[in-house]
């Protein structure tokens, strides 16, 4: 009888065994955005916080606000100090075609800006390894996905 449990718990622990060696999911998505004011100073320090600043992520050519209540930072992006300076870390969509997501900034009423990423999705990762921010290519696979930039505007 003894033989017998030996054997059933072999048999199940060898069942219940897997070797699964894909055991990571990586998702990098994230880009830094820093605008500048022609002046010099920091575009966010009156902003960050704001609940002027909306995103929007387009999905089937409809553009389509976002709020993922479920999530740390809902609106998919946060604000960081970095030397006294405000930094927006924006998570891009996840709405693809193909291999491409497009998200558009709303900083008031009038500045809609677009930001075009490209992704890696081998081995079910997704990583962003493209960046285009208003049509210009500003990142790229081997860069740091950071923005910065002088940004014009009547705020």
């Amino acid at each position: 009888m003894r033989k017998i449990l030996v054997f059933i718990s072999l048999l199940f622990l060898m069942i219940s065994c897997s070797d699964n060696s894909d055991c990571c999911v990586i998702v990098d998505t994230a880009t830094d955005i820093h605008f500048i004011k022609p002046d010099g100073s920091n575009f966010f320090d009156t902003l960050a916080g704001s609940p002027d600043i909306r995103v929007f992520f387009e999905k089937n050519g409809e553009l389509e606000e976002v709020f993922r209540g479920n999530l740390d930072y809902p609106q998919m992006y946060f604000f960081y100090k970095v030397s006294g300076k405000f930094i927006m870390r924006l998570f891009p969509s996840d709405y693809l075609e193909k291999e491409y997501s497009s998200t558009c900034i709303l900083l008031n009423d009038v500045d809609m800006d677009t930001i075009r990423c490209k992704f890696n999705m081998n081995n079910s990762n997704l990583i962003c390894t493209d960046v285009w921010y208003n049509g210009l290519k500003r990142c790229s696979a081997k860069e740091p996905r950071k923005i910065e930039l002088i940004k014009y505007s009547n705020l």
